[in-house]
C-alpha cells in the first residue's frame, strides 16, 4: 500500500517508527504516556498530516492513513492506537458538511499549536435500530443555553486521555432522544480525567474515563446539524474501523519482524544451526507470513473500496459488511500470528520485558473493541439474510 508524501515524510515515518520501537517497552514497563512520541509526532509534522491542505496537512485518504497506522504500530502499539483515534476523526470530519467554517478554530489550533483530537467513540451505538436506542446507551447530556449548550455525564474509555485537547461527544438533549455530536474543549471547566485506566492490555494509552459537569460548549463546536448528530457523522464507522484494524495489522508486523530476526540469529543446540534450518520452524514461519500478507491485502482491499466510494459521496452496504468482515478477519488473523512466533520462541516469550509477551497482551485487546465478536456476527448474518434494517 503506497502512501501519497513524499520521500522526506517517508524518511521521517521510517525514523519514527524506529524511535517508537526502541521505547515501546520502556512505556509499557512504567505505564507512563508516552508524551516523548507525541513530541516526535509534533515535530515532524505527522499531527497535522489528516489535515486539509490549507491547514498544512496532505489531505490523506484512509488508504494513506492505514499505511501510516501500520508502520508506526509496528513501533509502538500504544502511541499508534491514541494517533488513530486523532487521524480517523480528522479524516472522517471531512465528509461533514461546513465543517470547514464551523471548525476552523479547532483545525487551526491542531495545526499551529500541535493539539490532539479524540475519537467520538462508542460505535456500538449505530448498530442499533432506533434513534431512541441509540440514545439509550449516551452518558452525555445537554441543555440548551445563550451561544452553546452545558453538558454533564461521563465517556469511558478516552485513549491518549493525557494528551488529547479537544474531544468529540454524542450528547443527548436533556428529556429528549435527539442526539448532537459536538466537540469539548478538554481545557474547560467541569472537565475531570478519572485516571481508571488498569488494563494490562496497551497499558500506556492511559484509556481513562472523562466525566464532564456542566461544560459549556459553544455551538460553534456543533459536528454537522443540531440534533442530527447520528445521521451526519454515520460515516465515521468506516474511517474508525479500518483505523482500528490498521493498528493490529501493525502489531502483527511488529511481531513478524521480530520474530524472523530471532530465527536468522538463534542457533539450536542440538545442531549448533540458527533455527532458519529447522522444518519445522520453517513451516510455522510461513504460515505465520500467509496469515500477515492475507490479513493486509484484506485491509487494503476495503481501504481502497472505502476511497473509491468515498469519492462518489457515499459509503455502501457492501463496505459496511466488508469492514465488520474486516474487524473480525484481522482480529482473529493477528492472534494467531503472535501466537505462533511465542510457539517459536518458546517459554522465552512469556518473560516480562520481552517484547512478544506484550504484543500478545496488546493484541488480545482488538477483541474487545466494539462490536463485540457475537454483535458483529449476528449484525453481519442479519445484514445478509435481509432480516432487519439497521442503520447505516
Amino acid at each position: 500500500m503506497e502512501i501519497m508524501i513524499n520521500n522526506q515524510n517517508k524518511e521521517k515515518l521510517s525514523l519514527l517508527k524506529t524511535y517508537f520501537r526502541e521505547n515501546t517497552l520502556k512505556f509499557d514497563d512504567t505505564i507512563i504516556f508516552p508524551h516523548e512520541n507525541f513530541d516526535k509526532i509534533v515535530n515532524y509534522d505527522f499531527h497535522k498530516i489528516n489535515l486539509p491542505e490549507e491547514y498544512g496537512g496532505q489531505n490523506l485518504n484512509i488508504s494513506d492513513m492505514s499505511h501510516m497506522l501500520i508502520e508506526l504500530a509496528s513501533g509502538c502499539s500504544s502511541t499508534t492506537l491514541c494517533l488513530a483515534m486523532h487521524y480517523y476523526t480528522l479524516g472522517a470530519i471531512k465528509n461533514v458538511i461546513g465543517y470547514k467554517d464551523k471548525l476552523a478554530d479547532i483545525l487551526e489550533e491542531i495545526c499551529i499549536n500541535g493539539q490532539f483530537i479524540g475519537s467520538i467513540g462508542d460505535p456500538n451505538a449505530l448498530l442499533y435500530g432506533s434513534i431512541e436506542k441509540i440514545a439509550s446507551s449516551i452518558n452525555i447530556t445537554s441543555v440548551r443555553t445563550k451561544g452553546g449548550y452545558y453538558i454533564s455525564g461521563i465517556k469511558h474509555f478516552v485513549s491518549g486521555s493525557p494528551r488529547i485537547r479537544y474531544l468529540p461527544v454524542y450528547c443527548k438533549l436533556e428529556n429528549s432522544a435527539e442526539i448532537t455530536a459536538i466537540i469539548v474543549d478538554m481545557n474547560s471547566e467541569g472537565v475531570t480525567i478519572d485516571t481508571n485506566w488498569k488494563y494490562s492490555s496497551l497499558k500506556s494509552t492511559l484509556t481513562n474515563s472523562v466525566y464532564f459537569n456542566k461544560v459549556f460548549v459553544p455551538e460553534s463546536n456543533i459536528i454537522g446539524r443540531e440534533k442530527h448528530g447520528i445521521e451526519d457523522t454515520k460515516d465515521f464507522i468506516y474511517w474508525f474501523r479500518l483505523a482500528l484494524v490498521s493498528v493490529y495489522q501493525g502489531i502483527a508486523q511488529a511481531t513478524y519482524d521480530y520474530i524472523l530476526d530471532f530465527i536468522k540469529t538463534k542457533k539450536d543446540l542440538a545442531t549448533n544451526k540458527t533455527l532458519a534450518f529447522l522444518p519445522t520452524i520453517q513451516q510455522s514461519l510461513a504460515e505465520l507470513r500467509i496469515h500477515l500478507e492475507v490479513s493486509n491485502t484484506f485491509i487494503k482491499s476495503c481501504c481502497l473500496q472505502a476511497d473509491e466510494e468515498n469519492k462518489q459521496g457515499s459509503f455502501t452496504d457492501e463496505l459496511y459488511n466488508n469492514t465488520l468482515i474486516a474487524k473480525q478477519y484481522v482480529s482473529e488473523t493477528v492472534n494467531k500470528i503472535v501466537w505462533i512466533a511465542m510457539q517459536i520462541q518458546g517459554n522465552n516469550s512469556l518473560n516480562s520485558g520481552n517484547i512478544l509477551e506484550k504484543l500478545y497482551r496488546d493484541v488480545r485487546a482488538v477483541t474487545f473493541h466494539p462490536p463485540s465478536e457475537y454483535l458483529l456476527k449476528e449484525v453481519l448474518a442479519k445484514r445478509s439474510l435481509g432480516v432487519i434494517n439497521l442503520r447505516r
